[in-house]
């Protein structure tokens, strides 16, 4: 029986994302998304608790995470930006296609303490972040950008990054890796946002991700004497 927890948990992540769009209102769908990543963060700890990990979870997970971080985000990109015509769904479906293709090539690798490409969850904060700054917030920094451009390349950008080779390091082990100092560097910087930048906390989370990532690609890590 105790099989069963982590896939509906990883279900309850899906029904999330699908609730999302359904609704289609903010703040609820934010919420809604927001969830959605507590309960992917939950299903995979509750797995490795119960020592039940197993193929069928792990293809659930990818097919909630298409859902909840994938398509739902995409979607309220397009009806919360400016619709003007056919190109404008360009960008969200290109992010939608790299992020399946990325959940598809994720399922084929095994796991290790960092990502190829940005993940899918990372993606989707940051998008939403940014939609979020965009439409919403009285100060942001994305002010200062012309708003048709970022709606055009943004998602195109994410997506590229969600395929990308780039060596991305994992937040669920980032304490274990180059002796905590990735970890610390992102809480302070993530601290420092809510406190002066709130407003821009989603977007600045995955652009402070990819930073960090990059800059600890060329670190080596100590070995232990």
């Amino acid at each position: 029986m105790k099989s069963y927890v982590p896939s509906l948990i990883t279900t309850l992540n899906l029904c999330c994302g699908f609730l999302a769009v359904l609704f289609c209102e903010i703040p609820l769908s934010l919420f809604l998304i927001s969830l959605g990543l507590l309960f992917d963060v939950f299903d995979g700890a509750m797995a490795r608790w119960l020592k039940v990990e197993s193929e069928l979870g792990k293809q659930l997970d990818s097919l909630a995470d298409l859902i909840s971080f994938v398509a739902a985000p995409a979607f309220l990109w397009y009806m919360f930006g400016d619709k003007n015509g056919v190109v404008d769904l360009i960008a969200p479906t290109c992010f939608v296609a790299c992020g399946a293709l990325r959940l598809a090539i994720f399922n084929l690798k095994e796991s290790s303490n960092y990502f190829s490409g940005m993940p899918s969850p990372t993606a989707a904060i940051t998008l939403l972040g940014a939609l979020y700054a965009m439409e919403w917030a009285d100060l942001s920094l994305l002010n200062f950008f012309d708003p048709n451009i970022l709606y055009h390349t943004v998602p195109v950008l994410l997506g590229i990054l969600m395929l990308s080779e780039i060596k991305m390091i994992s937040l669920k082990g980032i304490k274990k890796q180059h002796g905590g100092i990735p970890h610390a560097t992102f809480s302070s910087c993530m601290i420092t946002c809510l406190i002066f930048q709130p407003s821009d906390f989603g977007w600045i989370f995955g652009l402070t991700y990819l930073l960090i990532s990059i800059i600890f690609k060329f670190v080596p890590e100590s070995k232990p004497k």
